[in-house]
């Protein structure tokens, strides 16, 4: 698994490594008048505090926030002005914050949504792998906080990406919860889907990461492995403490 910590894990357990899937090239957003990020450049995964940009560059990236400079390239093609729902048809998915799944629908009826009815085979794939069958004729509502963090998993891994972009899926979440989710974002990891997770866990992201690179007030600070990072006491002090 090629990965990032405090903010991002990236797997790739299919790609070569000389084939770079997502490609940050020079990215500058300003929203509101604030530079959110700043010449970015990257080819991995992202990592950092509150305020850092890490969510403004998944934005960037799947076309929800349109960059102010630089160039987004995905499996190889430019993205700058690409609309997000073309973006998904063509592999990169993500999740959101907030979570999973529309109330008022079941689970099935949820991930039938994110499919359009069209893909039953991924639905029960999909629900095997991140254990829902159980629950797959509860209203979403009715679920537990960590259990829609999954159906929102759910929704993307349904339209079989080939990245998957999670932003925090373990916020909010007790310990017990955290782990069982940490354990299937694992298996989906195991089951050969490239994942890149933003995330506050510092902990348990440096468990899933083999590559991290850090990202603070738009910029980017360093880029190297967990070992490489921790070696750096500065680094260490200022993003890799829990």
């Amino acid at each position: 698994m090629t990965a990032a910590s405090n903010g991002a894990v990236v797997s790739s357990p299919a790609i070569p490594a000389e084939h770079v899937l997502l490609d940050v090239d020079d990215v500058s957003c300003v929203l509101g008048g604030v530079r959110a990020l700043s010449e970015v450049t990257m080819h991995v995964g992202i990592i950092g505090p509150n305020g850092a940009g890490k969510t403004t560059l998944f934005n960037v990236v799947t076309g929800f926030v349109p960059a102010t400079t630089g160039e987004v390239r995905w499996d190889g093609a430019p993205l700058r002005g690409g609309k997000a729902h073309k973006v998904a048809r063509g592999g990169l998915v993500r999740t959101f914050q907030n979570v999973g799944g529309f109330t008022g629908l079941t689970v099935a009826e949820n991930l039938e949504l994110a499919t359009r009815g069209r893909d039953a085979d991924a639905i029960d794939r999909v629900e095997a792998l991140l254990h829902l069958a159980d629950v797959r004729d509860k209203a979403v509502e009715d679920c537990s906080l960590a259990t829609r963090k999954l159906v929102g998993i759910a929704m993307a891994l349904v339209r079989t990406p080939k990245l998957l972009l999670l932003d925090e899926p373990l916020a909010g979440l007790d310990d017990t919860d955290r782990d069982r989710v940490t354990s299937l974002i694992e298996q989906v990891h195991d089951s050969g889907v490239t994942v890149c997770m933003v995330e506050h866990d510092i902990g348990r992201t440096l468990r899933l990461a083999d590559r991290m690179v850090v990202l603070d007030a738009g910029r980017l600070v360093a880029v190297g492995t967990p070992a490489e990072l921790a070696r750096d006491d500065v680094l260490t002090r200022n993003y890799l403490s829990s």
